[in-house]
């Protein structure tokens, strides 16, 4: 059952996801072309602002899935009812602080752009519905993270993700017909309350027991001391690339910055759904059959690796082409961002089965080190190389940061407090993992500065190519190192699925 479930929350998040990610190429297109760079800049600085207003949130979504484990496993609903009120006033409160805030930020924001081209009022009207469309969903973190905490999350994707669907749809339908950023945050206003209400529809008619109590259960703010940490410091490592862009360069340097990272967060969001999809799975293991959680954790960390170098390689390969054909050499493109933005990817990528079994175990305040030491290298960095080679330094901050602050202190946490063993034997799996990956990625590159294409087609075909042959070479390294072990388990899964 619980692998079936693991299954279903997969693709439930993962098909959606195609969408998402092709409605998101043809969003950006549409708002680069209609509103052009300076308002499409100003758009991803306001994202950038909310991750910071969201730092209040401390942790606690993460803190309430971890606490909502037991009580659903001991069908506690007594407990379950009251963490529904804690969280639920919690959240509330934090809205509402977080909105009033905002009008105080949004005084500040035209000082972050530099050579600002907007009017103040312009700039805090627009930056106002969009911290409302971002509020609305605080008043459903509770039912969001129930089912993610029960193994049932895919009942609440499709809702999630249709409403993705939707807003990429309405916002190109709204840019097409001359309309303004202004018009787009009104819809995602909407469209968000509509979520909302279905939402709390859907956790009535699946969890009728749970009945919110006077009394709330407030526990979650006792793992916020250590995941605020986590918090601030993982977004200052993945979210000020574009605060200092946009101060030290401009808008134009946001706009590039931003097309790269678009590909990486699209491909990264199907990764992604490997650690949402498991970690209500991975906590229940742990709490019920914690001597299994080692092996589990090879196979899924063998199966990272191998998804990261199958699927990095050739996006390496097509991201300059494609984003030269489709924004028609509107956007500068260079080898070296491409270079760095897939390094990012990877490391992103294989540092799923740790992160996953980290917060599945709770492990909040033994690996606060390791986004804090993260946070203040990137920070450094970024500042220094940002001067001297613009994109490319703060790129190379983030790689910096993410290589010795998480993969040199992490993976020693995880292997004495949940493993209760050394990490020499991560590390000797990891550069067996790193060979093949080195050596396809030396020779993808040499090929990107060789071949001329000039189509999507053609780079469509290009880069099947260069996949199939990508994926060819690698299973047969794993098969013969013997690291294929997590197909196995993808079989007896599907066995389970065919009831064989």
């Amino acid at each position: 059952m619980r692998e079936k479930n693991i299954i279903k929350n997969f693709i439930t998040e993962v098909v959606p996801q195609f969408m998402i990610a092709i409605i998101g190429l043809f969003k950006s297109q549409a708002l680069l072309e209609c509103l052009g760079e300076q308002t499409s800049g100003l758009f991803q600085i306001f994202g950038q602002i909310m991750a910071y207003l969201s730092l209040l949130e401390g942790g606690m979504g993460v803190a309430a899935i971890y606490r909502l484990y037991k009580p659903l496993i001991e069908k506690d609903y007594e407990l379950l009812g009251k963490l529904k009120r804690g969280i639920g006033v919690i959240f509330r409160r934090l809205a509402i602080i977080i909105f009033f805030l905002g009008i105080a930020l949004s005084f500040v924001i035209p000082f972050l752009i530099k050579d600002n081209q907007f009017s103040t009022s312009y700039i805090q009207f627009n930056f106002m519905l969009y911290l409302i469309g971002e509020l609305v969903l605080y008043f459903t973190v509770f039912e969001r993270n129930l089912f993610t905490a029960d193994e049932k999350g895919y009942k609440v994707n499709i809702l999630m993700n249709s409403s993705i669907i939707l807003k990429g749809i309405f916002e190109i339908i709204i840019l097409k017909l001359g309309g303004n950023l202004t018009q787009i945050l009104l819809m995602f206003i909407v469209i968000n309350f509509i979520l909302n209400v279905a939402l709390i529809y859907l956790t009535r008619k699946n969890y009728s027991m749970i009945i919110p109590k006077t009394e709330g259960d407030y526990s979650v703010l006792k793992d916020v001391k250590n995941l605020f940490v986590h918090k601030i410091s993982n977004l200052i490592t993945n979210n000020i690339d574009v605060l200092i862009l946009s101060k030290v360069m401009g808008l134009t340097y946001v706009v590039i910055y931003t097309t790269y990272n678009m590909i990486i967060t699209n491909v990264n969001s199907f990764i992604t759904k490997f650690y949402t999809s498991t970690i209500g799975s991975v906590g229940k293991i742990i709490v019920e059959k914690k001597e299994e959680s080692n092996n589990i954790f090879k196979e899924f960390n063998a199966m990272m690796f191998f998804v990261a170098t199958v699927i990095g390689i050739p996006m390496f390969f097509a991201m300059d082409y494609f984003i030269n054909i489709w924004y028609k050499g509107q956007i500068h493109t260079n080898i070296m961002i491409s270079i760095l933005f897939t390094a990012q990817f990877l490391l992103y990528c294989v540092r799923i089965p740790m992160l996953t079994f980290s917060e599945a175990a709770g492990l909040f305040k033994e690996t606060r080190i390791c986004p804090i030491l993260g946070a203040i290298i990137n920070l450094v960095l970024s500042l220094i190389l940002v001067q001297t080679m613009q994109i490319e330094g703060v790129l190379i901050a983030t790689v910096i940061s993410l290589i010795l602050a998480e993969y040199l202190i992490r993976p020693v946490i995880i292997y004495k407090k949940i493993f209760g063993k050394g990490v020499k034997e991560y590390y000797f799996t990891t550069l067996k993992f790193i060979i093949p990956m080195v050596f396809l990625f030396i020779i993808t590159a040499k090929l990107t500065l060789t071949w001329n294409i000039s189509s999507i087609l053609d780079l469509f075909i290009a880069t099947f190519i260069i996949g199939c042959i990508n994926l060819i070479l690698t299973f047969i390294y794993y098969y013969i190192t013997k690291e294929l072990v997590f197909l196995k388990r993808l079989k007896r899964i599907k066995r389970r699925e065919q009831g064989v």
